[in-house]
C-alpha cells in the first residue's frame, strides 16, 4: 500500500486541476457575447478587419459601421484602433485627429509635433 503522502498529493494535484478548469470555464463564458446582436456586431467587426487588411477599405468601412450600430455606444477598446487605421488607409487625417482628441483627449497634448534635431544630425551638419 502506498505511503500516505502520496494520497493528500493526489488530492491537491486533483483540487488543483479542478479549479483551473472551472477559471478556464469562467474566462470562456466572460469572453462569450451577451446576445445574439453582440455576436453579429463581433463577427461584422472580425470582416472590417479583414476587408482593411486587403486594403478594401470601402467594404471595411461598411462592415466597421455595423459593428458600431449594432454594438451600441460602449465599444471595445479594440475597436478604436481599427477605425484608426481605416482612417489612416483612407487618408482622412483630420478625421483621425477628431478622434484622438474626443476620446483619448486626456492623453493626448495639444501641442503640435515638432521634431529636434538630434546632437549626431548637429553634429554632422557642423563638419561638412
Amino acid at each position: 500500500m502506498p505511503p500516505q503522502h502520496l494520497y493528500e498529493n493526489l488530492e491537491h494535484f486533483s483540487a488543483k486541476i479542478l479549479i483551473q478548469s472551472i477559471l478556464s470555464l469562467a474566462d470562456l463564458v466572460t469572453w462569450l457575447p451577451r446576445d445574439a446582436r453582440v455576436g453579429q456586431a463581433i463577427v461584422y467587426y472580425n470582416i472590417a478587419a479583414i476587408y482593411a487588411i486587403t486594403n478594401d477599405v470601402e467594404k471595411a468601412f461598411k462592415h466597421f459601421n455595423l459593428f458600431v450600430n449594432l454594438f451600441g455606444k460602449t465599444q471595445p477598446a479594440h475597436s478604436f484602433q481599427l477605425k484608426f487605421y481605416l482612417d489612416l488607409l483612407d487618408g482622412n487625417r483630420h478625421r483621425l485627429q477628431i478622434l484622438l482628441k474626443e476620446n483619448f483627449g486626456h492623453l493626448t497634448s495639444n501641442k503640435s509635433f515638432v521634431a529636434f534635431p538630434t546632437l549626431t544630425h548637429t553634429l554632422s551638419n557642423n563638419n561638412s
